[in-house]
């Protein structure tokens, strides 16, 4: 996609762009993503790819 970087609830966006987590003390985070452009089939699928968490 040739669009910018947006939020996750942005129509606009990279479909990768699924906002931000945030960890306790510990360094620790949990997530539970419900995303209306990213799938299990089909073009955006996300089988077989990365997810990268940037620190």
């Amino acid at each position: 996609d040739n669009v910018d970087h947006a939020g996750p609830t942005d129509e606009i966006r990279h479909a990768g762009d699924l906002g931000n987590i945030t960890a306790g003390p510990d360094g620790k985070a949990e997530i539970n993503i419900t995303d209306k452009q990213v799938s299990l089939t089909g073009e955006r699928s996300v089988i077989g790819r990365t997810l990268v968490v940037h620190a």
